[in-house]
């Protein structure tokens, strides 16, 4: 957007299509087209100027004409102005715009996107766009990306609090994939099912008797349906079990009190 750049493609017979218009009804199309229109001399100079947008600030505009156009832009935009204004005073056959920034006192700096081309008798026609709009929608599309990046921050830091946790408790627990699978465990399930070997890649219902199983699949399907924790009591012990709401089909199993740990 802060690049100038050139316009695409221009009119074949454009002398034949607009000779006939009259002043009025070039400045009418022109107002219609944009948000600001300046009239500006080949020395810069702003000789006329029209506003057509009701939200800019017209106060703003009031000391312009009889003034350099380059005096009324931010420091980074001069050299774009006086690109603009040269290759309009030089090649007639092409259209120029770039992305011009405007001061404001006691506020943020007015985008104004402006295409330039010359007119006769030494004066340059500069069209102007306000693009107040999109640098609004920009402003608030980092503001959310900040955000979230804060937020997701946080949850880093609770997740790994959180796996700390997990691993230092003294209750066996597990997670599982959304394929009943157990994720991770910690070293207590570890100890107690020590025949097990690796937990990690074992289906869950390799933890519970062979009676107990198709009790605790259904579980979990439930859990995964309703989204919120259950509890279900086996002969070895109370199972929590909840699933992980920013892990999709993820859970944990909590083994709390287990009176019985088969396979141990």
């Amino acid at each position: 957007m802060d690049a100038s750049s050139s316009v695409g493609s221009a009119f074949k017979n454009s002398l034949d299509s607009f000779g006939d218009l009259s002043g009025p009804s070039v400045a009418a199309i022109v107002l219609a087209a944009s948000d600001v229109a300046l009239i500006i001399s080949d020395d810069g100079v702003v000789q006329d100027l029209a506003v057509n947008e009701p939200d800019l600030p017209r106060n703003l505009f009031d000391t312009w004409v009889g003034r350099p156009f380059a005096d009324q832009v931010t420091v980074e935009s001069r050299p774009k102005v006086e690109r603009l204004l040269t290759v309009a005073s030089e090649d007639t056959a092409t259209v120029v715009q770039a992305h011009i920034n405007h001061p404001r006192s006691g506020g943020e700096d007015l985008p104004v996107r402006y295409a330039t081309t010359p007119l006769s008798a030494g004066r340059i026609l500069a069209v102007g766009t306000d693009l107040t709009p999109i640098a609004t929608a920009q402003r608030r599309l980092l503001a959310a990306q900040r955000a979230a990046d804060r937020e997701y921050a946080k949850l880093r830091g609770a997740e790994a609090r959180f796996r700390e946790y997990f691993q230092l408790s003294r209750e066996p627990a597990v997670f599982l994939d959304d394929g009943d699978r157990i994720s991770a465990a910690n070293q207590s399930a570890l100890q107690s099912w020590p025949r097990l070997g690796r937990l990690v890649g074992r289906r869950v219902s390799d933890l519970v008797r062979t009676a107990d199983r198709e009790g605790l699949l259904a579980e979990l399907a439930e859990v995964r349906r309703i989204a919120s924790a259950r509890i279900l009591t086996l002969p070895m012990g109370r199972v929590i079990i909840a699933p992980r709401r920013h892990e999709r089909g993820a859970v944990l199993l909590r083994f709390c009190d287990p009176t019985d740990r088969p396979l141990s």
